[in-house]
């Protein structure tokens, strides 16, 4: 239970550091979107103007918004999905003898339900209250014995609240898709809490025969895959649960490739929130801009008291190369 809560915790604690970080961010910057024209004052540099493409900032702020946008379209698509499931679960739960004197005696009775599909599935799932939910097609190709190993593996999800820690940790992939690194830590924690379930089974039922010979027919006959559910079928877990079952060690790696994408992610992450920006609002009787500085107050009264005499239009003008600013962005009123 110990290692359980130090997943939650670590889980919950990605979760809250990712979400103020990008709320920061969002909070810090968001302002400068909404400003007609913005200069970026130069001083930083201690050399030659440099130009900036007029259209940078209101790139970034489209990028962002698609970003933010599909995270969350993905994420309200995957409560909407497990609503739905969880509706049809119900709504197609039957009632069966089969195994209410295999699984009586250990406990979850009430919250094993047998639901008629065509499909091979062994779940648990629910947030509040998860149960388990294992379908007719699978009841059929089980023994009573491998029944009774599946009803143990899914009972030790139930015990240690693996259904929570799934939403978090898909909830986190689905609004931080910047950081890949993040689907590859939830996919090896799916795989070390499928190694435990099968393991309390086995120490259970005393041999790992039955767990053995389930593995083995879920190979032949594929299982149904739910991202928001654990799964005894999970396509991504068996090899290494095969693996753990016959004593050897199974390779891990993560994604070299992911494991950059999300460095460099982190790197302008912790960039924009640890960078100084001053801004200030110049009036004059020709504009109203607003100055932005990395450099402090100092920097910005330098840049705001040379006079604008028109917004930028041309990239790369003669007019603008001795300017201490450089425009990035300019909306026409």
């Amino acid at each position: 239970m110990k290692n359980i809560n130090k997943n939650l915790l670590i889980f919950s604690l990605l979760f809250i550091v990712f979400s103020l970080s990008v709320g920061r961010i969002i909070v810090k910057y968001f302002p400068l979107f909404l400003e007609h024209t913005v200069y970026y004052c130069q001083r930083v540099f201690g050399f030659s103007t440099v130009e900036f493409p007029h259209m940078v900032s209101i790139i970034l702020f489209i990028t962002l918004s698609a970003f933010s946008g599909y995270s969350l379209i993905r994420f309200i698509m995957y409560l909407w999905h497990s609503h739905q499931l969880k509706q049809e679960f119900k709504r197609y739960a039957i009632p069966t003898n089969r195994m209410l004197l295999s699984i009586e005696k250990y406990g979850v009775r009430n919250r094993t339900y047998i639901v008629q599909s065509s499909k091979t599935f062994a779940f648990c799932f629910g947030i509040i209250k998860p149960n388990i939910y294992l379908s007719s097609t699978l009841v059929k190709q089980m023994t009573k014995r491998e029944l009774e190993a599946i009803v143990l593996h899914e009972k030790y999800h139930i015990e240690h609240r693996d259904s929570s820690i799934m939403l978090i940790a898909n909830t986190l992939s689905f609004l931080f898709p910047f950081f890949p690194i993040l689907n590859e830590y939830t996919r090896s924690y799916k795989i070390q809490r499928e190694i435990a379930a099968d393991r309390q089974a086995i120490k259970t039922m005393g041999t790992d025969v039955f767990i053995a010979t389930i593995l083995k027919k879920l190979l032949l006959v594929p299982s149904l895959q739910l991202s928001t559910a654990t799964s005894i079928g999970d396509a991504h877990t068996l090899l290494p649960r095969i693996y753990a079952l016959a004593g050897k060690h199974y390779n891990n790696r993560f994604s070299l490739n992911k494991i950059l994408i999300s460095t460099a992610s982190s790197v302008v992450l912790t960039f924009l929130l640890i960078i100084p920006v001053h801004a200030m609002e110049v009036h004059s009787h020709t504009q109203d801009v607003m100055m932005v500085c990395l450099q402090g107050q100092g920097c910005l009264n330098s840049c705001t008291n040379i006079t604008i005499a028109k917004p930028y239009v041309i990239p790369y003008s003669t007019d603008n190369v001795s300017r201490p600013f450089s425009p990035l962005h300019k909306v026409t009123y």
